[in-house]
């Protein structure tokens, strides 16, 4: 049942963005830009927001652990680690077909594309 759901959700995500690429490609030079800025700047205004609220989970989690390895009570493996961190950044390199879809949909729409790193900098920025 989750499944089905997560498919269905999926179909329509992608037909809304099909839908939208659409009308993006038949408005003019100043619809492209107002629709990139604005999203790029709501996109940077969340990521701000949530990045804040990550850096204060991973910096508290980062001195716990400390803590709890200086008191014996955890010990770690820095080889297993190491190996870990290595093998999760060689998948990391690989372009996955969002990332290939998101590089395609960015050459094609420029103006938009400049309008949302602007307003995404903007966002973060403010």
């Amino acid at each position: 049942m989750a499944m089905q759901g997560n498919q269905s959700g999926n179909n329509k995500a992608k037909q809304s963005l099909d839908q939208a690429a659409k009308m993006l490609g038949q408005s003019n030079f100043a619809k492209h830009l107002a629709a990139g800025t604005a999203s790029g700047w709501l996109t940077g205004v969340v990521v701000r927001h949530a990045g804040k609220n990550v850096a204060l989970i991973v910096g508290t989690g980062i001195i716990v652990h400390q803590i709890a390895h200086h008191h014996g009570y955890i010990k770690q493996d820095w080889d297993t680690l190491k190996e870990l961190a290595q093998k999760k950044t060689n998948e990391l390199g690989k372009a996955t077909p969002l990332v290939n879809k998101v590089r395609v949909f960015a050459t094609k729409n420029k103006v938009f594309s400049a309008g949302f790193v602007g307003g995404f900098l903007i966002g973060i920025a403010l």
